[in-house]
C-alpha cells in the first residue's frame, strides 16, 4: 500500500515561514478528480515518453500510481505529486513525479529519487507517516534540459514534530513549530539538475551546511517546485513481516509462492496481504477464510505473464479464476465464476487472438473483486459486467462476440436489481449521439451484435410481441420496456437500435436509444 508523509519539506517550511499570508493548499485524490491534469500529463510526461523510450533512456520506463495523487497550491502555482512505479525499482528507494505548473512559466515534469537512511527506515516501521530522511535525486523529465544541465547538491537538517504544535495542515507530522512536545532530527541532501531549486531562496529552513557543484538560474526562474508536494512514500516490508507472512499462510520456504512472497519486485502486492492478513486476526489467529483468500491471491498475482499459447495455458488460468471467484466472493463471485466456465468449456472454436482477448478481461474482472475484498466493498458483479460488453461489441469479431452475448445466464438480467444494473452498463456504451439521450456503438457487425444484446437483455422479460416492421417489444414488467428496432423501422436507415425504457425504474428521465452503426 503507498502511504503518504505529509510533512512539510525543506522548500515548504521557506515558503510558509517568508509568506505567512499565503495558504498552500493540499488537496488528495485519484488523477481523473483534477479536470485539468489530464492535459498537464499528456504535454510534459506523455509526449516525453513517446520521445524516449530507447534503452539507453531506461528513466522513462516507468507507469503512475493513478488512484494517489497529492495537489499542492501556492498563490497561481501548483504541484502534482504521483508515486513512480516501475518494474524494475531498486528497494527500498522510491520514485516520486512531480508535474510543476507555475504562472508565467511552460509546465515541467520532474523525477525525485528517494534513498532512504537507516533511521527513516527504523520509524517507518512505526509511523509510515514520518518525516523522510535520506538522499534525494533530482532530475527534469525534458531529456534535452536534463543532458545540458550542470548538478550539485546541498544538505539540510530539519527539526521535525512528533507531538504537539507544528508547521503543516494537520495531516500528520510536520516541522516544529511552536508548542512542540516532542521533536526528532532528520538530515537530507538533494541532489539537483541546473537550475538549483534552493539558489537565491534564504531563512529559517533548518540548517544548511553548504552545497557541492555549480548549477545557474536562481529561484526566481527556476521551474522546479519549491513547494514541493508531499512525498508519496512505497511501502517498506521487512525480511520477519515476509517470513511471519508465509508461516501464516503455510507457505514452506522452497515453494513458488514463498519465493514470490520474498522478491522485492512484489512489495506492493505482499505489503496489501500483510495488512490485510494482521487486520483480520483473530487474537493472533488467521481464520481459514483469510488464510484461504490470501493464499489465492498470491497464486493469482503469479499467473504468467506471456501470452496465451506461448508457454501459457490460459484456459488453466481461467478456471483458476473462476474457482477463486466462485468459493472466495460469495454469491456476485458464483455468478462471474459460472460465466466464466461457460465460455471456456468450447474455447476450441475461439482463435488465440480471441483468448487472449477473454483472458485479459476475465483476469481484469478478477483483480476488481480481489481490490473490493481488500477494501471490504461489494459490487464485484456489476462492475465486472462492463467489460465483458465492450469486449463483445468492440474488440472481437461477430462469432466470439455473439458467443460472449449468448453465454450472458438469465440470472444476470432477472427483472429487478440485477436487470437495473445491466440496462445502466449498456445505456452508456460508445458514444454519445446528437443528444445525451442516444448512444452510438459502432461496429463491423452491427445487426449480429445488436439482435445477440437484446436476446441476453430480455431472457427474462414477461413477453415479446413481434411488429409487422420488424420491431421486437419486450415487457420487463412494473413499466419497464427493451425494445428492438432493425433498419426496416428506421427512418435514418440505422441497421439496429435497442431501445430502452426504464423511466418507471428511475433509471433515466428519458427513453434511451443505443444504436449500433457501421463504421
Amino acid at each position: 500500500m503507498l502511504f503518504n508523509a505529509c510533512s512539510e519539506t525543506f522548500e515548504e517550511q521557506v515558503l510558509l515561514e517568508e509568506s505567512q499570508s499565503n495558504e498552500i493548499i493540499t488537496v488528495q485524490g485519484e488523477f481523473d478528480e483534477f479536470n485539468e491534469l489530464k492535459n498537464l500529463y499528456d504535454k510534459v510526461v506523455v509526449e516525453e515518453i513517446k520521445k524516449n523510450t530507447t534503452d539507453k533512456k531506461g528513466d522513462y520506463n516507468f507507469q503512475i500510481d493513478s488512484t494517489n495523487v497529492i495537489k499542492k497550491s501556492f498563490e497561481n502555482d501548483d504541484y502534482y505529486t504521483f508515486s513512480v512505479i516501475r518494474e524494475d525499482d531498486i528497494w527500498p528507494n522510491f520514485e516520486n513525479l512531480v508535474i510543476s505548473n507555475k504562472d508565467e512559466h511552460e509546465p515541467e515534469a520532474y523525477l525525485f529519487v528517494y534513498i532512504p537512511d537507516a533511521a527513516y527506515l527504523e520509524r517507518f516501521q512505526e509511523n509510515p507517516n514520518t518525516a523522510f530522511s535520506g538522499s534525494i535525486e533530482a532530475k527534469p523529465l525534458d531529456y534535452e534540459k536534463l543532458m545540458s544541465s550542470a548538478g550539485g547538491c546541498i544538505n539540510y537538517t530539519t527539526e521535525i514534530c512528533n507531538y504537539g504544535g507544528h508547521t503543516n495542515n494537520g495531516l500528520g507530522e510536520g516541522v516544529a513549530g511552536p508548542g512542540c512536545q516532542d521533536t526528532y532530527i532528520v538530515n537530507n541532501s538533494v541532489c539537483f539538475i541546473s537550475p538549483n531549486p534552493f539558489d537565491g531562496v534564504g531563512g529559517g529552513g533548518g540548517s544548511s551546511d553548504g552545497g557541492s557543484g555549480g548549477g545557474g538560474g536562481s529561484s526566481n526562474d527556476s521551474d522546479l517546485p519549491l513547494a514541493d508536494s508531499d512525498v508519496i512514500t512505497k511501502v517498506v516490508v521487512t525480511h520477519e513481516q515476509l517470513h511471519q507472512l508465509n508461516s501464516d499462510l503455510g507457505f514452506v520456504y522452497a515453494s513458488p509462492e514463498a519465493y514470490w512472497v520474498r522478491d522485492s519486485k512484489n512489495k506492493y502486492e505482499v505489503s496489501r496481504v500483510i495488512e490485510f492478513v494482521e487486520a483480520n486476526k483473530i487474537k493472533g489467529i488467521v481464520s481459514k477464510n483469510v488464510k484461504e483468500f490470501s493464499a489465492w491471491y498470491i497464486k493469482f498475482k503469479m499467473l504468467p505473464n506471456s501470452p496465451c499459447g506461448v508457454g501459457h495455458d490460459c484456459v488453466k488460468s481461467i478456471k483458476m479464476m473462476a474457482q477463486g471467484l466462485r468459493t472466495l466472493h460469495g454469491q456476485e463471485g458464483i455468478l462471474m465464476a459460472d460465466y466464466f466456465d461457460s465460455l471456456v468449456s468450447d474455447y476450441g472454436t475461439f482463435t488465440k487472438s480471441d483468448l487472449q482477448a477473454f483472458y485479459t478481461m476475465a483476469k481484469a474482472i478478477t483483480e476488481d473483486y480481489n481490490n473490493r475484498m481488500f477494501d471490504a466493498v461489494t459490487g464485484g458483479f456489476v462492475a465486472g459486467i462492463t467489460p465483458i460488453l465492450e469486449i463483445a461489441l468492440f474488440e472481437v469479431g461477430a462469432p466470439v462476440a455473439i458467443k460472449l452475448l449468448q453465454k450472458i445466464p438469465i440470472s444476470w438480467v432477472y427483472r429487478g436489481t440485477r436487470l437495473n444494473n445491466m440496462v445502466k452498463k449498456v445505456g452508456l456504451l460508445g458514444k454519445m449521439g446528437n443528444n445525451n439521450t442516444v448512444r452510438e456503438v459502432v461496429t463491423n457487425t452491427p445487426v449480429a451484435k445488436a439482435s445477440e444484446l437484446f436476446k441476453a437483455l430480455t431472457k427474462h422479460a414477461i413477453s415479446k410481441t413481434n411488429k409487422a416492421d420488424g420491431v421486437i417489444l419486450a415487457n420487463m414488467g412494473n413499466g419497464n420496456f427493451i425494445t428492438y428496432r432493425p433498419i426496416t423501422a428506421s427512418s435514418s436507415n440505422i441497421p439496429a437500435t435497442i431501445t430502452l425504457d426504464f423511466r418507471a425504474a428511475g433509471i433515466w428521465s428519458k427513453v434511451r436509444d443505443v444504436k449500433f452503426v457501421l463504421p
